[in-house]
């Protein structure tokens, strides 16, 4: 029994026409069909009646739990099945029980009487007999018979005048079957139930449920005007049921007898006898009554089954109705005058939205509107239906938001906690049943216009948000329960109507309660089974991703928090071990899915009290359903993958995947593809909107949005670490303009993330910048009518004060200008508003400081502020009551005050988590504080809802699209974001639980991360979870093996098998666990842990090899590598591990992994090569110190190259670029055994691939022989080598026609045996090339191998090892240009071009020989070879073109001398010293001697070249080696002396060009510069005797003072400069030696232009000048031998005399060839030349002192000698005009003392001539 003292819940009857505003779309969801509730009890004739089976009695025994045995209407079985006895527990069980009995005892009653009672249908049909009266009026004249009889044996019923006369009346009428007024039955049963006596109101109530389910009471049958207000028949009777019983307790039969008749009269299906409206209301209400105040626990769950059979029957109709009308009805057009109504804070429309929005929603305007009754839609069926439909719903909605008192809370038995749950339930299963009528778009209101054009879900919007906003976060765990219910439905159906709700919930209530650490084990838990209900629909998750986490206007990442929201709990699980068995839990963890209404009486056993404790078992158990939620998160991102990678393949468009989903079941479409949606409404402006919603429907634009947001959250964090930083990444990224400062306050006041402290802060700063955005953030707020602390409130709420009295100062002065402006009558100034605000300010901080002791009183604030009104007062009472307002209510942040309420849920209140249980002695203050904590949860969430709501309203209509999920695309996006906290959620449990089935759940995420990874190329998250899974193995360090690891290893093989072709560089660590997998079985089977080195570790220490830790370097021989093996002994292998590691199933996993590469794809072959070629390098260089090396991943490697050698060309090339350099490395390996293995196995794979015919074309022979040519060029051991070549030899002897592309490589290994030492090598590859020469020749020739054959003949000439082979391989090569030569001369009749021969045959043969002379080690070779270059140039050469001749000289002749060029390495050439010399003293002696006769004999063609070739002789003229320079001197002189008569005139212009250029080379300028020769600091040296020395004249030697002073220190620099200079002074003399030579040859001056030997003269003289200016410098010579470069005093007095001479001698035999009197311009020059540097010398001679400069005056003597004597020679007109240029120099030369005899003797017949002419001269004048 309930308490009385509980107060009756009264559902108002609420009007008909109070309707809500709303409108959604629809989605089609099964129908459901009507039950019947209530069992017609018949009363006929025989004692049955009396005794029949009683509604109590099977309420209570279905409640108990009791079979109730029942007979089927077809008596084909007359017992129930155990899952029928289940079902029959329920009300919905009971309910199809009871209909069963209904028609068992209708049957019955129907026999008795004789009158059979027909369905609705058969009534409609039934004509009129004559007598007036159908059958049915006939049966219900029966029941009113027997209810008369038995009212007739009552007493009271007799005493009453009226009701006997009554009776009286109505009996004979009733048995005559004559028509009467049914108004006289309802005043019958009025005075029934005006009598107050149980038994009359039961016969009553038992007759009128008969008569209703008759349809006898119709709704046109009025009432007279003497009853009172008219009214029907059917709303009297209805009205005198509900009426009959009241509030208090009254008799349980009468309660059934009351919702007996109830639900007749609402199961009634005539259309006159339906309840609609109020009446409908009404009855439900009586209902709810009866179910809250029911006598007993039966009478309760009677109730609650017709209460729930009458809801659904209300939206039966509706489904029926409107299925009528859509046959013959269209769409209508949507109102655009609907709109919503709920009742919001105008004041504050740009008010931030939180999740009290919603439940502090007051009443709508739409609750009163008036139905319009001439409307025929008003009365049509479905308009009616759908009314009654949305009263229902909105009364159960307002019954379940009704607010509870903290008692009633704690008292779940309680009337107002079962009125709560009953009216959650309903609402429940209304959307549940019938969610597709809400959606459906054609079902709209029509006759009320308010209404005009809603849909259910529309017009039910606000309600639904209104109770999961008030009751989503109740700490009771059965509302809370049937909450996440109800939201489930919201997001599985209605989620395109409820897009921005659903985020309010996720982020107000759903995350909060994951996230905080003490909300209940139930909230946690129930909260996890819905969100594991929406993780296993792929759609809604997509859906949830695309709208939330890519909507640019979305706050929340819904999908990425739900994620991170889920790990927190799984991360955060419990660490010790649980006592109870697994296998427990699991049955507990089922996804459970709400199938049916649990009873709700007041003893029931589904209202438990108390809130069960957080234990370490529920924590358990929480963390496996996360576990499980992640886990079906992933499968069902899969699952849609894969779908749509299915149909894309089958070549579905994206656009057709959403309408093919609906067949799929892995993308099952629960949310219909149809128009977009825009703030809940569906668009029926398809064509309008479809463009933009297609545009949007891209996912690379979900991707930019998504990319978009995050980058603005990047710059919002950026702001809030440094404002000025942040808004200039806005601008960059356009999201804001940084020069309006409009724009930006725009964005600060709207912009969600920005940290309300640097807000204030940078609003408060100084700068003119910072001011005006301020000023722009204050004018976005609206102060209009607000009060003055109200406005102060608002504008704080925006951003925290800043500290900094100043930055307050700008921001208040800017507040009281703006509250001014808007409220003009407010205060007398802004000064007055200014300053009541910096009062209130520290008003606040005084009274809610915790560190100020005295507060400030009301008087004394009054007082702070008087005279502030502009000399004025404010009123005092305006000042107590702002004064009151601040004490009361503090101004505070709303995040700081939702964060204090809200802490009970954050913070243990104990060592134990989460819940105490609450106790029933006292008030518990933890459960009191976290209920307070949940209330203000709610109120945050509703709040937010209503601005939700408010700014859906007045918003735009377009900024709210829901997009359908179509594409499978997004689900590599999805996983992009939400990696990290999956790997976190499946990671914790394989380090720490040793539990089955939660290490097979964690396996299997990781293997559908993986999945999913692979199918969009995730390469750095598909690592990553591949990475942490062999981390988990532990193969590492075997003795830690559990079985934990050997899942993993599993794990990891099934992955490698289910996904190789998209591993990539994952199948790195996957084989490197393959490899210790197999280390580890040998280990297992007893082989020693030394001889099977750990990989990982050794890679590891390869990896810290620098690092001076002790753990993690080990080396690789020695003691210290064995005593850290034996030291890994100490704990064995358990056999546990060793029984798994070993089993069948790893071993064929294994081998599956290998065996199925021939199928895998062309880059996943590669991949796999690639990582099993590192694995195989790990293995051998970890083991690199044992006699026998860890093969195991190479002979692996082998085996699949078996395995793949069916594969195309083009995939074996990419295969063999990684399989080629791993040969290359194992094949020159240390460790012979490694060596000898690769090459074998090479040698084998090498013969397959000869025999594959498509793989010898192009070049794929040539790149997978080529290990072998890399091998023997490496620095092996030699018998490795010897081993290349016997493969090599083998191959060529077993398959040499198969070879084609193979062969350059194959001569490439030869020439690299032929570089070799080894005498042994060398022979072997002679023998080998001397076979292949002599017996496959041909073959060679047609496979183009000519060069590569010369190449290695060449490199055994080059071979100094053994000189025999050498002379052996050049003779080879005469034999083969000797055939070669044979074959163009047979072959001339096709008459090649010369120059295709040249280059195809000659130019081979050529290039060998002059690659043998340049690099021969033994000189003998090299003359051989020279002589055979040079013979062929000589010999056979008459085919040379010009063009031939000049390809020739610069590859082959220039070159030969090129190490002597100018372009040489000085250093190479020092370091090659002795080579040189030898060089020098055979090879280019004769080389230079054969070039001479080349070009004396192939003058004609080589004409061309003779500039190049007389550069080479230069060139070798020109260096320091005497012996060269002879040579060089010897062969320029014969050339142009034998060829001077071919020598044309440009000819002769090129050797006086070289001639001029060589002297201009070699003269070095730098040593007449004296800082050249500074001591380092900018200042020669000087002796301390420097006067006395410079005052020497010239040729003076120094004292002996100056030498003996000491030297600066000299540079190395300065010292090669030096010699530089030297070695120029050197070759300037040469060149005067060779210039005087040549031209003393008479051929050659009689040929040479006498314009180029005057060319020639001026560069001689020159010299002459340079070496006379130096030796007279005498200060500068002093240096050079005070700096140490000379021993003694350096001159060029060789150069001057050899120079002067020269230039004079040329000259006079000039003069001597030519005209003597001739005038042209040349013999002008030549006297301009010649006579005065004559007249020169001879005064120079004439002043020098015979004692003072002796070695000058010899050296100059002969010069003199030939002046004189040339002068003497000049014809008799020459001599006499140049005796005045010449005279007085010859007589200064009288005066020298110590005149030579020989030079007295010329100077005596000079001034004889000159006599003899004078005194002719002078005769002749006389």
């Amino acid at each position: 029994m309930q308490d009385a003292s509980e107060p009756v819940i009264n559902m108002p009857a609420l009007p008909m026409n109070s309707v809500n505003e709303q409108h959604d779309r629809h989605e089609d969801l099964p129908e459901v069909g009507t039950t019947s509730v209530t069992k017609i009890i018949n009363d006929s004739d025989n004692e049955d009646d009396e005794n029949g089976m009683d509604l109590g009695r099977v309420a209570s025994e279905s409640l108990e739990g009791d079979a109730v045995v029942s007979i089927d209407i077809n008596t084909e079985d007359s017992s129930l099945s155990p899952a029928k006895q289940e079902n029959e527990k329920s009300p919905e069980g009971i309910e199809q029980k009871y209909q069963e009995e209904d028609l068992k005892d209708d049957k019955k009653s129907n026999e008795t009487i004789a009158t059979p009672v027909p369905d609705a249908a058969s009534r409609a049909s039934l004509e009129k007999q004559k007598s007036g009266l159908t059958n049915l009026e006939k049966s219900t004249h029966v029941v009113l018979i027997k209810c008369i009889e038995q009212l007739i044996q009552i007493k009271v019923c007799m005493k009453n005048e009226k009701m006997k006369n009554l009776m009286e009346q109505l009996k004979p009428l009733l048995q005559t079957e004559c028509q009467f007024d049914k108004f006289l039955i309802v005043e019958l049963f009025q005075y029934c139930f005006e009598s107050s006596q149980d038994e009359v109101m039961n016969i009553s109530l038992d007759t009128i449920s008969k008569l209703a389910s008759f349809a006898y009471f119709s709704s046109k049958d009025k009432t007279p005007a003497s009853f009172g207000p008219p009214k029907s028949l059917l709303q009297c009777m209805v009205d005198m049921v509900c009426d009959s019983i009241n509030d208090e307790v009254v008799d349980g039969n009468l309660q059934l007898n009351v919702v007996k008749a109830l639900s007749a009269f609402i199961l009634c299906s005539e259309q006159d006898s339906m309840l609609h409206g109020a009446i409908l209301l009404n009855s439900v209400r009586k209902l709810f009554n009866v179910f809250l105040l029911g006598d007993s626990d039966t009478i309760q769950s009677v109730a609650q089954a017709s209460l729930t059979q009458a809801v659904t029957v209300v939206y039966e109709r509706l489904r029926a109705s409107h299925t009528q009308s859509n046959s013959t009805s269209a769409l209508p057009e949507e109102d655009a005058s609907v709109t919503e109504n709920w009742v919001h804070d105008e004041d504050e429309p740009d008010k931030k939205i939180t999740l009290h929005s919603m439940a502090s929603a007051g009443t709508s305007s739409l609750d009163h509107v008036k139905v319009d009754a001439d409307d025929p839609a008003v009365t049509s069926v479905e308009n009616s239906s759908i009314q009654d439909a949305f009263l229902v719903f909105r009364s159960m909605c307002r019954l379940a938001v009704r607010q509870t008192s903290p008692d009633k809370v704690s008292n779940i038995r309680s009337q107002a906690m079962r009125a709560k749950l009953i009216s959650l339930h309903l609402i429940y299963r209304i959307l549940e049943k019938n969610s597709d009528l809400f959606m459906d778009p054609t079902l709209q209101f029509r006759g009320i216009p308010a209404l005009k054009g809603m849909t259910l879900v529309h017009a039910s919007r606000q309600y639904i948000c209104l109770v999961l906003s008030r009751n989503a976060v109740s700490p009771v765990p059965q509302v809370f329960e049937v909450c996440c219910d109800i939201f489930y439905l919201m997001v599985f159906s209605l989620r395109a109507h409820f897009k921005q709700e659903i985020e309010v919930f996720f982020r107000e209530v759903y995350f909060p309660m994951l996230d905080l650490k003490n909300t209940s084990y139930n909230q946690k838990l129930h909260t996890l089974l819905i969100i594991q209900r929406i993780c296993l629909n792929p759609r809604a998750l997509v859906e949830l991703y695309i709208n939330y986490d890519c909507d640019r206007s979305s706050t929340t990442n819904v999908f990425e928090q739900l994620l991170f929201s889920i790990s927190k709990v799984t991360t955060n699980g419990p660490s010790e071990t649980i006592s109870e068995d697994i296998e427990e839990i699991l049955p507990s963890l089922e996804s459970s899915e709400r199938s049916s209404t649990p009873f709700l009486n007041t003893n029931s056993a589904s209202l438990k009290s108390e809130v069960v404790q957080l234990t370490t078992f529920s924590d358990f158990q929480l963390k496996l359903k996360t576990l499980q939620c992640v886990l079906d998160i992933l499968q069902s991102l899969s699952n849609w993958a894969e779908s749509g990678l299915y149909l894309s393949r089958r070549g579905v468009s994206t656009d057709e995947q959403g309408f093919v989903g609906d067949y799929d079941a892995l993308s099952r479409s629960d949310t219909p593809v149809t128009n977009p949606y825009y703030n809940g409404k569906q668009s029926f402006e398809a064509n309008s909107h479809s463009s933009s919603s297609i545009a949007l429907a891209d996912p690379s634009q979900f991707e930019s949005n998504k990319q978009r947001k995050k980058l603005l959250r990047t710059c919002i964090n950026k702001f809030n670490y440094k404002p000025t930083r942040g808004l200039k990444m806005l601008s960059e990224n356009e999201y804001v303009d940084i020069n309006d400062p409009k724009a930006i306050a725009e964005f600060l006041f709207r912009a969600d993330g920005i940290d309300k402290t640097t807000l204030g802060d940078y609003l408060g700063e100084g700068d003119e910048k910072s001011i005006s955005v301020m000023h722009e953030f204050i004018d976005c707020l609206s102060f209009i009518n607000l009060k003055f602390v109200d406005a102060l409130r608002r504008l704080l709420q925006c951003f925290r004060l800043p500290g900094e009295a100043q930055k307050i100062d700008r921001i208040m002065l800017k507040f009281s200008e703006r509250y001014m402006k808007e409220n003009p009558s407010a205060f007398a100034n802004a000064d007055t508003a200014y300053i009541l605000a910096y009062s209130i300010i520290l008003l606040n901080t005084d009274l809610h400081s915790p560190r100020i002791k005295n507060k400030m009183t009301k008087e004394d604030f009054i007082k702070n502020n008087r005279g502030i009104n502009d000399g004025a007062d404010l009123d005092e009472d305006y000042l107590g009551f702002v004064y009151d307002d601040i004490l009361k209510n503090e101004i505070a942040m709303k995040d700081d005050q939702e964060l204090a309420a809200i802490a009970p849920l954050m913070n243990n209140f104990s060592t134990s988590s989460g819940f105490t249980t609450f106790t029933s002695n006292g008030r518990d203050l933890q459960r009191v504080a976290c209920i307070q904590a949940s209330e203000e949860m709610a109120n945050k969430a509703t709040s937010v809802l209503k601005k939700l709501l408010y700014q859906q309203k007045h918003g735009s209509q377009k900024t709210n699209v829901y997009y359908n999920a179509t594409h499978f695309e997004h689900i590599g996006p999805m996983l992009e974001a939400t990696w990290m906290p999956i790997l976190a959620a499946l990671s914790n449990p394989l380090q720490n639980s040793d539990y089955v089935n939660e290490l097979n759940m964690c396996l299997d995420g990781f293997q559908l991360v993986v999945r999913i990874a692979c199918l969009f190329d995730l390469d750095l998250i598909r690592d990553a979870f591949i990475k942490t899974l062999t981390n988990f193995t532990n193969l590492h360090s075997t003795s830690e093996i559990k079985l934990r690891n050997t899942m993993v290893i599993k794990t990891l093989l099934r992955i490698a098998s289910t996904e190789g072709n998209n591993l990539k560089d994952s199948w790195k660590d996957i084989l490197t666990i393959i490899s210790q997998l197999e280390r580890v079985q040998l280990i297992g089977v007893g082989v020693d842990e030394t001889e099977v080195p750990d990989v990982i570790n050794a890679r590891v220490r390869r990896k810290n090899v620098n690092i001076g830790s002790s753990n993690s370097i080990r080396h690789v021989s020695g003691s210290t590598s064995r005593s850290t093996r034996t030291r890994s002994l100490s704990k064995p292998l358990s056999p546990e591990a060793v029984s798994e590691l070993m089993s069948t199933e790893v071993v064929l996993s294994i081998d599956r992994i290998f065996t199925q590469t021939s199928s895998l794809s062309g880059s996943a072959i590669v991949s796999f090569f690639k990582a099993l070629c590192e694995v195989s390098w790990d293995e051998i260089t970890s083991s690199s110190d044992l006699e026998q090396p860890r093969l195991y991943s190479l002979q692996k490697l082998v085996e699949i190259s078996y395995y793949n050698m069916q594969r195309i060309r083009v995939e074996w090339s990419s295969i063999w670029n990684v399989l080629g350099r791993f040969f290359n490395m194992v094949g020159s390996d240390e460790n012979r055994h490694v060596a000898v293995f690769a090459l074998d196995s090479l040698r084998q794979l090498s013969m397959h691939f000869l025999e594959i015919e498509e793989l010898s074309l192009f070049s794929f022979q040539k790149e997978f022989l080529k290990p072998f040519e890399y091998v023997m060029a490496s620095d092996t051991v030699v018998e490795v080598k010897e081993l290349v070549l016997q493969c090599v030899k083998q191959m060529i002897q077993a398959k040499i026609s198969k070879i084609k592309s193979g062969w350059k490589t194959l001569f490439g290994v030869f020439t690299f045996a032929a570089k070799a030492r080894s005498e042994i090598l060398i022979s072997m590859t002679f023998d080998t090339l001397v076979n292949l020469f002599s017996e496959h020749y041909d073959t060679l020739m047609q496979q183009n191998c000519l060069i590569d054959m010369l190449i290695s003949f060449t490199e055994l000439c080059k071979n100094g090892t053994n000189q025999k082979i050498s002379l052996q391989s050049l003779e080879i090569i005469r034999e083969v240009y000797s055939s070669l030569s044979t074959m163009i001369k047979e072959g001339l009749s096709s008459k090649p071009s010369v120059n295709e021969t040249f280059s195809k045959y000659v130019f081979p043969v050529l290039f060998a020989y002059y690659d043998i002379i340049m690099s021969a080690e033994d000189l003998e070779v090299r003359s051989r070879a020279l002589q055979n270059l040079f013979y062929i140039f000589l010999e056979e050469s008459d085919d040379f073109t010009e063009e031939t001749w000049e390809v020739v000289s610069r590859k082959f002749i220039f070159p030969i001398f090129s190490i002597f060029g100018p372009e040489a390495d000085e250093a190479t050439v020092m370091l090659r010293d002795e080579e040189i010399r030898t060089w020098q003293s055979t090879t280019l002696v004769e080389a230079l001697r054969s070039l001479v006769t080349l070009l004396t004999r192939r003058f004609d063609k080589l004409h061309n070249l003779l500039k190049g070739y007389l550069w080479l002789f230069s060139n070798c003229i020109c260096r320091d080696n005497i012996t060269l320079s002879r040579i060089g001197t010897n062969c320029m002189q014969q050339l142009l002396s034998g060829n001077a008569y071919r020598f044309e005139v440009k000819d002769w212009n090129l050797v006086a060009d070289m001639f001029i250029e060589l002297f201009k080379e070699t003269t070095p300028h730098q040593l007449l510069l004296l800082e050249t020769f500074s001591n380092g600091q900018g200042a020669p040296v000087y002796s301390e005797n420097e006067n006395t020395q410079l005052s020497h004249k010239r040729g003076g030697s120094l004292p002996e003072t100056s030498r003996s002073i000491s030297t600066s220190s000299i540079s190395p620099e300065k010292q090669m400069e030096f010699r530089s200079m030297i070695r120029k002074c050197i070759l300037q003399l040469l060149l005067i030696s060779i210039v005087a030579e040549l031209l003393d040859n008479e051929e050659v001056f009689n040929h040479i232009p006498h314009e180029h030997v005057l060319k020639i003269t001026v560069a001689i003289y020159d010299s002459w000048q340079f070496a006379r200016k130096f030796n007279e410098d005498k200060s500068l010579r002093i240096t050079l031998l005070n700096v140490g470069f000379m021993k003694q005093l350096p001159n060029l007095l060789r150069q001057e005399t050899a120079s002067a001479l020269l230039y004079i001698t040329l000259l006079f035999r000039l003069l001597k060839t030519r005209d003597p009197l001739g005038k042209t311009e040349t013999d002008q020059k030549i006297h301009k030349l010649l006579f005065p540097v004559c007249a020169e010398m001879l005064d120079m001679y004439a002043s020098l002192v015979v004692e003072k400069h002796t070695r000058n005056h010899a050296a100059w003597q002969p010069v003199i000698a030939t002046i004189l004597d040339s002068i003497l020679n000049l014809p008799l007109e020459l001599f006499s005009e140049n005796i005045h240029t010449l005279y007085f120099s010859c007589c200064s030369m009288i005066a020298k003392e110590n005149l030579d005899d020989q030079l007295r003797e010329l100077l005596k017949n000079y001034f004889n001539r000159v006599g003899h002419i004078l005194l002719n001269l002078n005769a002749q004048q006389e």
